[in-house]
C-alpha cells in the first residue's frame, strides 16, 4: 500500500511530522448503481500537523453526495456513513 503525500520523506522525517501532530488517515465514499452499492476507502494519506484534512477529503465527499444515495437499499445509509464530520477522517 502506497502512502499519499509523503513525498520521498525519510522514516526519521515521518517520525518528525507525527511527533508534530501529523496523522495517518483514510477518506471513506460510496458510489451506488441502483441495485448495487459500494462503499469504499481512499488511500492512505499523510495530514502533517500543519495541514487541515479537509482539502483532501472534499473529493470524497463529493463523490458519496453526488454518486452514492442512487442505491437500494443501502444507498442512502452507507453515503450518510461516509460524509461524516471533515475532522473525522479514519485514523490509522
Amino acid at each position: 500500500m502506497k502512502i499519499k503525500n509523503i513525498d520521498g520523506l525519510s522514516a526519521s522525517d515521518l517520525q518528525q511530522e507525527v511527533n508534530e501532530g501529523g496523522r495517518f488517515v483514510y477518506f471513506p465514499y460510496t458510489l451506488s448503481l441502483i441495485f448495487f452499492t459500494f462503499k469504499r476507502t481512499s488511500g492512505v494519506y499523510l495530514v502533517k500537523g500543519s495541514e487541515n484534512n479537509v482539502v483532501k477529503s472534499f473529493f470524497y465527499i463529493l463523490i458519496s453526495a453526488l454518486f452514492g444515495w442512487w442505491g437500494i437499499p443501502f444507498g442512502p445509509k452507507y453515503t450518510l456513513e461516509s460524509i461524516q464530520p471533515i475532522g473525522a477522517a479514519g485514523k490509522m
